[in-house]
């Protein structure tokens, strides 16, 4: 896909309308999105120990639209780690003069820089250049997931929104903070031996291709669903969710009933058209996250089954997430669109090596998960609080933090467990997460938040995250 044609043919487009159009308009009406966050993690327990802060601010302003052009840019500021494992907060600030790059974590740098082209008739948007891969397929982290190309996107049906986008170059957060936590050795000329860190994008073409909404213009608009499928060249055939739910209604009680699968299967000799270092290879000679010596899953499928309940101000849910085929990573991050409790399970560890992402310990071959898990959250004024019962079991190679490898450690070749990045071990374990929070919104713009999340059984850690969140 010849990207930088497209990108100067549609720019040219939109230079042509600017000269139809106002620029004191383009200017004027520009308008500001994004969010700042400031987030302090403090984890402790027989298997875990780790604190520090994560700091995001990612502010994006688009221009006002003339003649149905518009243009987004954005930046993006990251310091620090969403799950501190092992680290101190004493040494963060990096130096005096400001933060200083100190691993993949941390980044400055523009985020995002793409055309809008609205046909307002049609209800069709077009984008193209640098944009968020943002889907089903990778909800949670949509916003470090980015591509090179272009997308589609159609709604011309009331309640209904049809997709389509098509990457040349792409990258998800889960990938890129994966692989480069376990960084190859570079030996320079002078023999001196350093880590590289190889953070290029992934060249397999991308396809993204689905629908979402539900079925009000033929009079059932209590049926919902989606369905979304994603290929990449050599890399994956196909990347499959879908759901589906219905809502019934009793007066102010609300019962939705709904079904979600997700499913995976991948190219019979899948590689990255990639130059790092670390990606090539990556399903031949070595998986790096997850180990060496182990067999990728070539098929893996989750499946989720929940009943969710409303009622005023309280909401909550019930449900059971089940696996099949040989692995259960089976989405571009850690949870996608999939609708199930807990906070800290899939979390213990950063960059997507839980969960069920298709590059964590889900794609290794003889995998499974089972999850039972039942969430409750009251609002009462500007308070929101909540609470988390999960079980996790199955053959799922849960990661540990260091502290807990070292505990198990001993044992972990015998049984035949992976390493990850040759300081977590993992190992298939029974754990039970509780998880109370308390949220409170300050204004329709600002909020704070507290959990603090216990695992119990083969796992014993205790995690509590403050987050201060502001909504440009």
């Amino acid at each position: 896909m010849k990207t930088s044609r497209m990108a100067t043919a549609l720019i040219s487009l939109g230079l042509m309308g600017l000269e139809a159009g106002s620029l004191k308009d383009f200017v004027e009406n520009a308008t500001v999105d994004g969010f700042g966050r400031v987030k302090y993690t403090h984890t402790e327990g027989e298997d875990g120990y780790g604190r520090g802060y994560q700091i995001l601010f990612k502010p994006e302003v688009t221009s006002g639209d003339v003649a149905g052009f518009s243009f987004t840019g954005g930046i993006f500021f990251s310091t620090g780690s969403a799950a501190p494992d092992g680290n101190a907060t004493d040494d963060s600030i990096g130096g005096s003069r400001g933060f200083k790059f100190n691993n993949q974590l941390d980044w400055f740098s523009v985020s995002k820089m793409y055309v809008t082209k609205k046909f307002d008739n049609e209800k069709t948007t077009i984008k193209l250049g640098i944009m968020e891969i943002n889907t089903p397929l990778n909800t949670t982290s949509a916003y470090g997931d980015r591509g090179i190309g272009a997308s589609l996107e159609n709604k011309s049906i009331e309640g209904m929104k049809f997709y389509i986008s098509l990457y040349d170059s792409w990258m998800t957060d889960n990938l890129m903070l994966q692989t480069t936590n376990s960084a190859i050795p570079d030996v320079s000329p002078s023999g001196a031996t350093k880590s590289v860190y190889a953070f290029q994008g992934v060249g397999n073409n991308l396809l993204i291709a689905g629908w979402s909404g539900d079925f009000g213009s033929v009079g059932v608009k209590d049926l919902h669903g989606t369905f979304y499928y994603a290929y990449a060249n050599k890399l994956f055939d196909a990347m499959i969710f879908g759901d589906l739910g219905y809502t019934f209604s009793f007066g102010d009680f609300k019962l939705d009933v709904m079904g979600q699968i997700g499913y995976t299967e991948m190219f019979k000799t899948p590689d990255f058209y990639s130059k790092s270092p670390i990606l090539d290879g990556y399903f031949t000679t070595r998986i790096h996250g997850l180990g060496e010596n182990v067999e990728y899953a070539k098929n893996r499928g989750v499946y989720n089954l929940r009943l969710g309940f409303n009622y005023k101000d309280y909401s909550g849910d019930v449900g059971y997430l089940g696996s099949f085929g040989e692995g259960y990573g089976a989405m571009l991050d850690n949870k996608g669109a999939f609708k199930y409790g807990g906070v800290l399970w899939n979390a213990v560890l950063a960059g997507g090596m839980m969960g069920i992402g298709w590059t964590g310990t889900g794609g290794i071959k003889d995998t499974d998960l089972i999850l039972a898990y039942t969430t409750h959250n009251y609002k009462i004024n500007k308070f929101k609080i909540g609470l988390d019962f999960v079980y996790v079991g199955g053959h799922n190679r849960i990661g540990y933090m260091k502290k807990g490898s070292d505990k198990i450690a001993g044992t972990a070749a015998d049984r035949g467990e992976v390493v990850v990045g040759k300081t977590n071990h993992t190992r298939n374990a029974d754990i039970f997460e509780i998880s109370p929070k308390i949220a409170y919104q300050f204004t329709k713009n600002f909020s704070v938040d507290f959990v603090i999340s216990q695992i119990l059984g083969d796992m014993q850690i205790t995690r509590g995250v403050l987050t201060m969140l502001y909504n440009f």
